[in-house]
């Protein structure tokens, strides 16, 4: 039976396309540009934002070996960046200036802060941290994932889509440092929200996204995708309890 959520008074299917869209105001496409002089439209790795709102400012959130691909593409041509995306029917606009604030590559986390400690995004908001982490998920339990594959990313000179994409399917197990989501009961559910649907799902790009569980008809932040297994289709999200109010990361609370 599928899990329902609530949000004010009304409780709804967790699977349905309006508590999906809700969910889905939490990320933002990211692209790296090998050079700031690149269209939007050249060839641009692919990966997601989280965002998160915490005790004294706004962090946007994705994978340390994101960041890593970055620092590469820096080495190669110093003008390099990385951006999100907003859109707005067939126009979009770049988000660039993003500052690194702390980041490990033991949880693969990367957190960067805007050019304000609080930002607002129109369209967008910021999952409260303190209220929404779960520090206790536990295996079994049904998981919501939403982000921005490269195969729902099409961006030419007169077209912007960025659909996002939901997989829900339930913690195979977890361990203090991650939680494995495995296709082992063949139940997994995939939704593709791109302007031409797509059969069948494609993981690349969906590091940094937002992983929730699904606990008495709640969505709770359980982390971030950091892993996507092609081969047998593995999903690995990193536990993020380890984040500071400032957006520092307490290393004490890394698990080894």
């Amino acid at each position: 039976m599928l899990p329902f959520v609530q949000f004010g008074s009304v409780i709804i299917p967790a699977m349905s396309e309006v508590a999906i869209s809700m969910i889905s105001q939490y990320s933002l496409p990211i692209g790296l540009q090998a050079t700031a002089a690149d269209f939007p439209w050249a060839k641009t790795a692919r990966a997601t934002f989280t965002l998160l709102r915490l005790a004294k400012k706004c962090v946007f959130v994705t994978c340390h070996h994101v960041l890593s691909e970055f620092w590469n593409l820096q080495k190669v041509d110093s003008s390099a960046e990385m951006v999100a995306y907003l859109t707005s029917g067939s126009t979009f606009c770049e988000l660039n200036g993003f500052r690194i604030i702390a980041d490990d590559d033991r949880v693969d986390v990367a957190i960067f802060g805007g050019l304000e400690d609080i930002v607002e995004i129109l369209g967008h908001d910021f999952i409260d941290y303190e209220s929404c982490y779960l520090h206790d998920p536990a295996p079994g339990e049904p998981v919501s994932i939403v982000g921005y594959p490269s195969g729902n990313v099409t961006v030419t000179q007169k077209l912007a889509d960025f659909g996002y994409m939901h997989l829900g399917l339930r913690a195979s197990s977890v361990s203090d440092r991650q939680i494995t989501l495995a296709n082992e009961h063949g139940d997994r559910h995939f939704i593709d929200f791109a302007i031409h649907r797509r059969g069948k799902i494609d993981l690349g790009g969906l590091s940094g996204s937002p992983a929730f569980v699904i606990r008495n008809h709640e969505y709770r932040f359980v982390g971030i995708v950091s892993e996507c297994h092609e081969r047998d289709r593995t999903i690995i999200i990193s536990r993020l309890g380890c984040i500071n109010p400032d957006g520092t990361l307490d290393y004490t609370r890394i698990p080894w």
